[in-house]
């Protein structure tokens, strides 16, 4: 007899629907600090896309070290380095939403 009850399928960090790992593809991530709390993925989103296609935009909601207590950091991820290496030169040091703030190559 062949059991009705199945497993919950739950994809992991770091996995695709059908299983298999995207580790070993190259992700061009750039890290903004010093970003307003006011400042939405949306927004993100749509002031980077001027750079390069953007494929990803994380902001941690939850961030309770001191530094970050008037301000936030995210993560933008780009579909190519050009988008990358661009977003680093020209926006490095820019005003969003009226805080000054630096871009550079994610470390991660």
């Amino acid at each position: 007899m062949e059991s009705v009850w199945r497993k919950k399928e739950t994809k992991r960090p770091g996995q695709n629907w059908k299983g298999d790992s995207d580790q070993n593809q190259v992700e061009w991530v750039v890290f903004v600090d010093n970003l307003s709390r006011r400042v939405s993925r949306g927004a993100l989103r749509e002031f980077f896309c001027h750079y390069e296609e953007v494929k990803r935009v994380f902001i941690p909601y939850d961030n309770r070290k001191p530094k970050y207590r008037d301000c936030t950091f995210a993560f933008v991820h780009f579909a190519e380095e050009r988008g990358m290496i661009r977003a680093i030169e020209l926006v490095n040091n820019s005003k969003i939403y009226a805080r000054k703030v630096t871009v550079s190559k994610s470390r991660f």
